[in-house]
């Protein structure tokens, strides 16, 4: 594929002697990539294009011909289609194997193990400071190290919460599920789980994909009514795997109601007669922040924590089994 992205670069450019059109060569040379639904990142080139947007362009364009992008992207996009498949017939739910089938899992932990190793036997080296490191040392250092990390947001979190206090801003916590049709499997029970007759077949990646084209009309509509609003977004599976969204945001005191509204607005848009006389919580849901019961950094200290190392938490409720496991 890389050869033919080539061919066609070369002839838009005839042999590299003639300079192109910038967006007309990205499309001819994006056709054999968007044959199998891959793209590397690439500007958004709308009148003249900038330095910055031609240097991604020549990114792009260089990403394209590269037989191990390629090999990288068809070895992701083959990973996906299997865990698809596993998840429709039901090797992937509550009871059985909850967020991921236990082949992905085996496989995410070789590659764990075998990351471990590599880095043990290497060396970060500083010539000019004749410094020497180990470089799992450096890993266990860096934010790569899950408490490091988990410690990191929950310190930028503490910052946006005082920045908030600071300029009179209140906070609200969001839960926002996806419509029924993108759910594989349905939790009864603790212990049941049942096939999802209004499931259509979409992928995880598909499903957060609708969250965030729902997230971009939110953003345009609360920019039109000058409402300003800055938080936190965790992005957690359902025990199908199947993403939902928890979002913390400030917003000023005035603009509190506005901001609730227009989220509901676009979380509700679609298969909006489902819900039925269950209401909309069923799929959006909202708490206001009291500082009198806790602050709003103790609100998403269980989802950060969840997602990364654990800590403090100890039943998963989603998979209905211990978070040391599920984690």
């Amino acid at each position: 594929m890389g050869r033919s992205v080539t061919t066609i670069i070369t002839e838009q450019t005839n042999a590299f002697t003639t300079p192109g059109n910038v967006k007309k060569l990205i499309k001819e040379a994006m056709w054999p990539a968007q044959q199998w639904q891959f793209s590397p990142v690439l500007p958004c080139i709308r009148k003249r294009p900038t330095d910055r947007q031609l240097d991604m362009a020549a990114s792009a364009l260089v990403r394209l011909q590269d037989a191990n992008w390629w090999e990288k992207q068809i070895t992701k996009s083959w990973q996906r289609y299997c865990e698809h498949l596993a998840l429709m017939v039901g090797k992937v739910c509550r009871g059985v194997s909850p967020y991921v089938s236990r082949q992905a899992l085996q496989a995410h932990r070789e590659k764990k193990k075998a990351a471990a190793l590599w880095l043990k036997d290497m060396w970060a080296v500083n010539p000019e400071l004749k410094l020497e490191v180990p470089l799992a040392d450096a890993v266990a250092s860096s934010v790569a190290n899950p408490e490091l990390r988990r410690l990191e947001l929950m310190v930028r979190m503490r910052g946006f919460e005082d920045i908030a206090k600071k300029n009179s801003f209140v906070g609200e916590f969001y839960t926002w599920t996806a419509p029924s049709r993108f759910h594989a499997w349905k939790a009864l029970t603790t212990n049941k789980v049942v096939r999802n007759p209004k499931y259509d077949g979409s992928t995880p990646n598909q499903t957060q994909s609708y969250f965030c084209r729902q997230w971009a009309k939110v953003r345009s509509r609360l920019k039109r009514l000058g409402v300003g609003v800055f938080g936190f977004r965790v992005t957690e599976p359902h025990h199908d795997a199947t993403p939902h969204w928890h979002l913390l945001l400030f917003v000023e005191l005035k603009h509190l109601r506005l901001l609730r509204s227009t989220i509901r607005r676009y979380a509700i848009e679609e298969s909006r007669q489902e819900l039925g006389r269950a209401g909309y919580r069923a799929r959006f849901d909202w708490k206001t922040i009291d500082p009198d019961k806790g602050s709003a950094t103790g609100y998403i200290a269980k989802y950060v924590a969840k997602n990364i190392d654990g800590f403090r938490i100890d039943q998963d409720d989603e998979a209905n089994t211990a978070a040391s496991d599920t984690v």
